[in-house]
């Protein structure tokens, strides 16, 4: 009775296996559409992306820069569907909820949390991107709760911990999420972490930057002469920020996917 039991379960993880190895094949051979946010988070993939905000393409990749939030997320998810994407990833960085979690490291998550509306991240994708990054780069499994807006304190960030129990958030997975769902086709989330969960983001870094992150000096400035001590803060936050580009860079060779 062992034996059969073992046996079957061996069976069962081998056609499990082989079931993620077809699907990968087949996610190969259809057109990828990926969501990101910011052109720096792009430029992980491709070294000139084209109009910003807009799409690129790369071979059978649709990438798309879309800007920071949730309306410009799904206007651009949707886009990435109408010309034909047929799997979705939302691809950039994120801040952390959970104190483990540090600058560089890599979430992969199970669910997207939007709305108290759980969306669950294809299985078969995740854990074959797992498999290839968990090698190279510290790599977290989990939720990743989806915002409307920055979380700037550490205790916002603790309280949403407890909360939720996501690792992670963001401002546009919900929507590519979403709008993987209407189409029926698979998504996947893949976010670098920039801030950890003690760390407080100054007003001047929200100041400092517009939609697609492009720096806007006299705001930055002007934000930085009332509160002088946030450049410390500011210079800081920025090297986790490279940390979190760095780990994407690497991430985007290791799944194959810049150019």
């Amino acid at each position: 009775m062992y034996i059969e039991i073992h046996e079957d379960s061996e069976y069962r993880r081998n056609a499990r296996s082989r079931a993620q190895q077809i699907f990968s094949q087949a996610l190969k051979t259809v057109p990828l559409g990926i969501v990101t946010g910011l052109p720096a988070e792009a430029r992980c993939i491709a070294k000139a992306p084209g109009s910003v905000p807009g799409l690129t393409r790369i071979g059978d990749t649709l990438l798309y820069v879309s800007g920071v939030g949730q309306a410009r997320a799904r206007q651009a998810a949707e886009a990435l569907v109408a010309q034909g994407a047929r799997a979705l990833l939302s691809w950039g960085t994120a801040g952390a909820l959970e104190n483990a979690l540090r600058p560089g490291d890599v979430i992969l998550p199970d669910t997207i949390l939007a709305s108290d509306t759980p969306f669950p991240v294809d299985a078969a994708w995740r854990v074959r991107l797992a498999a290839s990054l968990e090698r190279h780069l510290t790599v977290h499994t989990g939720a990743m709760l989806h915002t409307l807006e920055a979380i700037r304190t550490a205790h916002e960030k603790r309280v949403l911990f407890e909360r939720t129990g996501a690792l992670a958030a963001d401002m546009e997975s919900g929507a590519v999420a979403q709008t993987a769902r209407n189409a029926e086709i698979p998504f996947a989330c893949l976010r670098a972490i920039v801030d950890p969960q003690t760390t407080v983001i100054p007003a001047a870094a929200l100041a400092a930057i517009d939609e697609l992150g492009r720096p806007r000096i006299t705001r930055l400035l002007s934000a930085l002469a009332r509160e002088p001590r946030e450049l410390v803060e500011l210079l800081r936050l920025s090297a986790y920020f490279r940390a979190a580009l760095g780990s994407l860079k690497q991430a985007a060779g290791i799944a194959g996917l810049s150019c």
